[in-house]
């Protein structure tokens, strides 16, 4: 076995299905964000926890797609998305790719003020940087998010194309694909796009099937005209389907171990590949994302191993790299074209090496057509259609699912596995610009119950650390122009946090030491912001807190590109001075599995009531020289970031508060914001039991 395995890793191999953005080297990652100060945990291992999908969070796309928030901090800037870029070329080089088609979604590589032309080139620069030292061709796949929406699709094929191969004499755009959500975010949608990119010359391919029925890939053909397909997990169910994709020889782009992780592939059934193959469909070997998965091109080559040896694995890299979007090819050169004859032949052949023939695979075929709901066969001379209705079972060969794990209705897997037990049943996973809500408000409510104990519990953990750290705080006062609705001057003082518990109150105060430009410590200050301590925050659910407020579940989502549990909380006590959360109402979103906050939006309880009451007491006080004998009414907006992670919790970096006035009714104007920012933690041990367990704060 170990020669067999040293033989794969010294064939060469066709990769053309990697993203960016999951791919970056582990290490470099880690460098990038310690050169940047931005490491969110201690130690390389823990970094690598959080970049690679572990076990215990497959068979779910939102958990897959959380762990892009990470790599996305330090690829917004020019320099270092050219250096990972070239990190990744050389990467995949050294494990035996000799073609290579990145995949690369620029706009969401632009929130730091790149535009989408250096977004690109970025990429491009580090692909020819890499590909003047290692023997490898590179070119790039340039995807348009669904949940972005069509007009963005169209904005981004004109400016790929501007940047495509066959206009330059470097590496550059050979493709154009989609990606994202399936559900919700139809191929058809996007077809304007994909006539721009064809027009242009572009290499046509789509994410389809993954996450969605086998609709959304017949769509992807008849619609877009795509010559390859992205994932494609949903045709095995539909055999018009199988023979439309091989009478046209679409490429199927097979992601192995990635299918197995989001749950689009069952764990314990036989991957698609083996059937794409015995219905003649070409197919590639793909990584997808070879960090996010922890996989590289020679361990996804290993799984074919058990139907295939290493030369049908090799033919299968020359037969992909023949579907290359790549132009100038030095590693795999295009091949001449192939008589009617030459084709006849080598489709024989490969039917041998496979273990099949023509007159069995027909054979299979027409078993799963008899044993199904009647399929109307298209001619020859014409496309085929999708059949009407659900589509009809597999019946190829495949493994019997584990062990409590039945499979569906028509003997597929259930895509909606990959959702925990409480949402399966609504439809797929939610792009992260969606919202996943509950089906009814009892699912809401039982939701809520399992929550509140275990929000109740990170309070707790939270309580514990509420003496043990010290940190620094910025705090910004910024008034603005109402006019102009401009900020005019800023601001800044720098102290030393520390909290400290109130034994006569029961509550935790906040001790402020000034601290000067060469970071020593001076005096101590008190500030006067209408809005609690950032720390008070963590303790939303706390008993104390769980008696006045009243929660409402409101689903789940991706947020600041992590999956979390979004609740509503609302309290029935008034706003007097701001300083207790108890007074405010709004929405956090919170970390699924850890249970961390990730963010708070929110309003002073009664808000609109209470400003509409003092707008009616402004108009009808007396009119003095210098204006209203009342103040014009005053509201506020609250925004808690956590970001700083340690020990496996999330703490308070960001609390901006905006302060507004009514100039007319329901018309506000920004009057001052306060940003109090937090950095620098630094964490210590308590030295007497008495201290560490601090006495909870009672109602």
């Amino acid at each position: 076995m170990d020669g067999t395995l040293r033989r794969l890793a010294r064939l060469r191999k066709a990769e053309l299905h990697q993203h960016l953005d999951g791919s970056i080297p582990p290490r470099k990652t880690w460098a990038l964000m310690r050169r940047h100060g931005l490491a969110p945990v201690r130690t390389f291992a823990e970094m690598k926890k959080l970049l690679a999908l572990q076990p215990s969070e497959e068979r779910s796309l939102l958990a897959y797609l959380d762990k892009f928030h990470y790599p996305l901090w330090i690829t917004q800037f020019y320099e270092n998305i050219r250096e990972v870029t070239a990190a990744i070329v050389v990467d995949a080089s050294r494990r035996g790719v000799r073609l290579l088609e990145l995949r690369y979604s620029p706009v969401i590589h632009t929130f730091a003020g790149m535009t989408l032309r250096q977004s690109i080139r970025s990429v491009l620069s580090g692909m020819n940087l890499a590909r003047a030292h290692h023997p490898i061709d590179v070119g790039l796949v340039v995807i348009a998010m669904r949940q972005h929406g069509p007009h963005i699709a169209k904005i981004l094929a004109r400016q790929a194309i501007a940047e495509a191969e066959h206009l330059h004499k470097r590496s550059g755009v050979v493709g154009f694909d989609i990606a994202g959500a399936e559900q919700g975010h139809p191929p058809r949608l996007f077809a304007e796009a994909y006539r721009i990119a064809a027009a242009g010359g572009l290499g046509l391919t789509a994410h389809a099937g993954e996450a969605a029925s086998s609709d959304y890939v017949w769509q992807s053909v008849d619609d877009l005209g795509v010559r390859r397909i992205g994932h494609a997990c949903s045709a095995v169910s539909d055999p018009a389907l199988l023979r439309r994709l091989a009478r046209d020889g679409i490429l199927v782009e097979c992601c192995i171990t990635s299918n197995y992780q989001t749950g689009a592939v069952q764990r314990g059934s036989q991957h698609p590949i083996f059937r794409f193959l015995e219905a003649g469909i070409p197919v590639a070997v793909c990584t997808d994302n070879s960090t996010v998965s922890d996989t590289d091109q020679i361990r996804e080559n290993r799984y074919l191993l058990e139907a295939l040896g290493p030369e049908e694995i090799a033919d299968l890299h020359r037969r992909a790299a023949e579907h290359s979007f790549i132009r100038r090819r030095r590693q795999f050169p295009p091949a001449e074209k192939e008589r009617p004859k030459d084709k006849k032949r080598i489709h024989r052949a490969v039917l041998g090496l496979f273990g099949m023939t023509l007159t069995a695979a027909l054979l299979a075929s027409s078993a799963g057509l008899a044993a199904a709901p009647a399929v109307p066969a298209a001619p020859a001379e014409q496309p085929s259609q999708p059949p009407p209705g659900p589509a009809p079972p597999s019946t190829g060969p495949s493994a019997s699912p584990p062990s409590g794990q039945g499979p569906a209705p028509g003997g597929q897997p259930s895509p909606l596995r990959r959702l925990p037990p409480e949402l399966r049943g609504r439809g797929l996973s939610p792009a992260m610009s969606e919202r996943e809500v509950p089906a009814s408000e009892e699912e809401a409510e039982a939701k809520l119950r399992e929550l509140l104990p275990l929000l109740r519990a990170a309070s707790d953990r939270h309580e514990t650390y509420a003496l043990r750290f010290t940190c620094d705080e910025t705090f910004r006062t910024v008034p603005y122009d109402w006019q102009k609705n401009e900020a005019t001057s800023e601001n800044v003082k720098r102290f030393a946090y520390l909290l400290a518990f109130d034994q006569d109150r029961s509550r935790y105060n906040v001790i402020r030491q000034t601290l000067t430009k060469e970071g020593k410590p001076g005096g101590e200050e008190t500030l006067q912001v209408p809005c609690p301590d950032a720390y008070a925050w963590t303790f939303l659910f706390s008993p104390r807190n769980q008696r006045v407020l009243h929660y409402r579940y409101l689903g789940r989502e991706i947020k600041d590109y992590r999956l979390t549990h979004v609740v509503e909380f609302e309290s029935s006590a008034p706003f007097v001075e701001g300083q207790d959360t108890r007074e405010w109402s709004g929405t956090v979103w919170i970390e699924d599995r850890t249970f961390n906050f990730v963010r708070i939006e929110a309003i002073p309880s009664f808000q609109e009531r209470r400003l509409t009451g003092q707008w009616r007491v402004y108009t009808e006080s007396f009119n003095l020289p210098w204006g209203k004998a009342r103040p014009r009414p005053r509201g506020y907006e609250l925004t808690v970031e956590f970001n700083y992670s340690r020990d496996g919790m999330l703490f308070p970096t960001r609390v901006d508060v905006r302060e507004f006035v009514w100039v007319a009714r329901g018309r506000e104007v920004t009057d001052r914001r306060f940003v109090q920012e937090y950095t620098d933690y630094r964490f210590f041990q308590t030295t007497t039991e008495e201290t560490q367990k601090a006495p909870r704060a009672s109602p």
